[in-house]
């Protein structure tokens, strides 16, 4: 987990500065974050806002300590367990399905499995969506991002 950054932005009163906090990229999983320690708590603990943008690295590498790749049912999982903390204490949250990532003909699979239940996720929990996937995805292959 990276520490928190602080960035600011005004918002009009002289008094913007906003906490960042970057808890997933490089290789983060949502089966690590579920687990309830460090990531989570740190996450909640004064939180306005927070965006529960997993999958990828699920799909690729799989649970940590774990070997081959997260079935959708584990990622499902492991977002729900994410996503009911952070609203369960008070934060908005805002869920992201997975984007498209040019993954192998097995993989791919498992990505349009998770991204078929990840707005249920949020209405579930009393979170938003927010559709990556296909902001990002080529017009003419959803499996492929428009940027290779």
């Amino acid at each position: 987990m990276s520490n928190m950054t602080y960035a600011y932005a005004d918002q009009g009163n002289g008094k913007g500065f906003n906490s960042l906090w970057n808890l997933g990229l490089g290789y983060a999983r949502a089966t690590d974050c579920a687990a309830g320690g460090d990531w989570l708590n740190r996450a909640v603990a004064g939180a306005d806002l927070i965006t529960v943008a997993f999958g990828t690295n699920d799909i690729i590498s799989g649970p940590y300590g774990g070997s081959g790749h997260a079935t959708a049912a584990e990622i499902e999982d492991a977002v729900r367990t994410i996503t009911k903390k952070c609203t369960d204490s008070g934060v908005q949250t805002i869920v992201w399905n997975s984007p498209p990532f040019d993954l192998s003909a097995e993989l791919e699979p498992i990505r349009t499995e998770y991204n078929a239940t990840a707005a249920s996720i949020a209405a579930d929990c009393g979170a938003q969506f927010f559709d990556a996937a296909s902001l990002l995805a080529d017009p003419t292959d959803a499996s492929k991002t428009v940027y290779g």
